[in-house]
């Protein structure tokens, strides 16, 4: 048994007090995939596409938080203007998003083991359900967690996720396991067992002790 195979026996012997926290794109899925933002710039027109190219500039040279928030708004209204049930229904889904089974059985082996688990992005909801039900690996222990739009009134929530304000302020679990492919997606909460994803390789970078 490896060092994380340990941890999650661990979480499973004390599931009441446990929690799997996992990011979505790059995470769940690997690197060459599409992210559940991204995906939109191979099916909506090349107007959309030139604006986001603008958004992502400087959203790829912000660090701040604020101004990150600020971006991320633009970002969504962008696509909002574009979202629909039609555009939702021409993602391939299967073909355009390539799984990370290795932390997807993780995952699983977790949420059967009644350990909840949370899908926490700052991509689409719509996309991480589709993904994960068109790939039959819904699991009911999850919750998913990411920016929402609806498909009629166009209406963005108001929660807005990024990728600098990934924080859960009230966590009422004793031990919390953390996966992402960035160091910030594992600032979430601040005591956990901080699990950093590059494809198959899960490497640890900070501990419960």
């Amino acid at each position: 048994m490896n060092e994380l195979d340990y941890y999650i026996e661990y979480l499973i012997k004390n599931n009441k007090d446990s929690i799997a926290i996992f990011d979505f794109d790059y995470t769940l899925t690997y690197s060459e995939s599409e992210s559940s933002i991204g995906v939109f710039t191979k099916y909506l027109p090349k107007e959309y596409r030139t604006k986001k190219q603008i958004i992502d500039k400087f959203s790829n040279i912000i660090n701040n938080k604020f101004f990150m928030m600020i971006i991320w708004k633009y970002k969504l209204n962008l696509l909002s203007k574009y979202y629909n049930k039609q555009i939702l229904e021409k993602i391939n889904y299967n073909k355009d998003f390539i799984l990370n089974k290795n932390v997807l059985k993780m995952m699983k082996k977790l949420s059967d083991n009644n350990v909840e688990t949370l899908i926490y992005s700052s991509g689409i909801k719509d996309i991480i359900t589709n993904v994960l039900k068109s790939n039959k690996v819904m699991f009911n222990k999850s919750k998913i967690f990411a920016n929402d739009i609806d498909v009629d009134s166009k209406k963005i929530n108001k929660n807005i996720i990024t990728p600098k304000n990934k924080r859960i302020k009230h966590n009422n679990y004793k031990y919390v396991i953390l996966f992402g492919d960035k160091k910030e997606d594992l600032n979430i909460i601040k005591k956990s067992l901080k699990i950093l994803v590059k494809d198959d390789d899960c490497i640890i970078i900070d501990r419960w002790w």
